[in-house]
């Protein structure tokens, strides 16, 4: 995924439609390169009648959006920011050696939460 975009980050909508708007990423496809956002991107689903529950209808639910139309808040200033990797080396209980990766806003030059630990036999 190359935007660093992962599930319950906030972002902005950047372009589009929905441009300004704000929400909570509910789901990431990295393949596919698109994010479901609350309450951005809602469609009309026209569902048929169910025989077990007796409901169908019309259903409005979130569609994906592309991750290029979307950008991350940065926490601290509330603003839109993009995402900078940064790897660092922590010595784990037993003197081994680990490499972490974290997510950093450029904007603030601040740690966006979440870690991935990279596994050793990776030659970096």
């Amino acid at each position: 995924m190359g935007l660093g975009i992962i599930k319950n980050d906030t972002v902005v909508v950047i372009r589009g439609k929905f441009k300004g708007a704000r929400g909570r990423v509910l789901h990431v496809d990295p393949k596919r390169e698109r994010a479901v956002v609350e309450g951005i991107n809602r469609r009309i689903h026209h569902e048929r009648v169910n025989p077990q529950t007796g409901q169908g209808g019309r259903v409005e639910k979130e569609v994906p959006i592309h991750l290029s139309n979307l950008a991350l808040l940065c926490p601290k200033t509330d603003r839109p920011t993009r995402i900078r990797m940064r790897l660092t080396e922590v010595q784990a209980a037993g003197g081994k050696r680990k490499v972490v990766k974290e997510r950093i806003s450029v904007r603030a030059e601040r740690e966006l939460g979440e870690t991935v630990v990279i596994p050793s036999k990776w030659k970096l």
